[in-house]
């Protein structure tokens, strides 16, 4: 056994009394138990079908790649029953100097749960528009179709879920920028 309870009687005149002493290897297996991550009850785990329905994360801020910019992004995603998903994606770039440049596309593809990682394969990926003139549809359609063919599979640790909002992390990010907490909520539950 790790920790050990121990009690031990004391002698008072003629009373017996019961004292409890904590040895604080006693304590370990709860600090383990706190560091595992495991949810503590009155906790949520999460279930695949706790992740059915409409889901808004972000916005979610990291580090551009030009000093002082900022890229922040907010997904408006349905993830369906059948493992199928469709999202749109707002993508704000933020640069000093320069007027903030709106990016949006709506993707399409499948989704899955194992242990707590949420894990999408993009299919899709469609260009929708650009605040900036510049950046045309045929241009923005082949960025985004260049990315999709380094990378298509995303993955997502969950952090924290209470019923209604989850916390995620990034796994296997192929920019260290991106390696920042999204938090998620729900916008509507599975339609039966």
């Amino acid at each position: 056994m790790i920790g050990r309870c121990w009690r031990r009687r004391r002698r008072r005149g003629r009373r017996m009394r019961n004292t409890t002493i904590w040895k604080p290897s006693s304590l370990l297996p709860l600090v383990l138990l706190a560091l595992s991550g495991t949810a503590w009850p009155g906790e949520h785990s999460v279930r695949i079908e706790d992740l059915v329905g409409l889901w808004k994360c972000g916005p979610t801020l990291m580090n551009g790649p030009i000093p002082g910019s900022t890229i922040s992004v907010v997904d408006q995603t349905t993830r369906f029953a059948d493992g199928s998903f469709s999202g749109e994606t707002t993508t704000v770039i933020s640069v000093p100097g320069q007027e903030p440049m709106e990016l949006l596309d709506r993707s399409s593809g499948e989704w899955k749960f194992d242990a707590d990682v949420l894990s999408v394969q993009v299919k899709t990926d469609v260009f929708v528009s650009a605040s900036d003139p510049s950046i045309s549809q045929e241009i923005g359609q082949k960025a985004l179709d260049d990315q999709l063919s380094r990378k298509s599979v995303y993955q997502s640790r969950i952090l924290t879920f209470d019923g209604t909002s989850l916390r995620t992390f990034p796994v296997g990010s192929m920019f260290k920028e991106a390696e920042v907490e999204t938090k998620c909520e729900r916008l509507a539950a599975a339609s039966p």
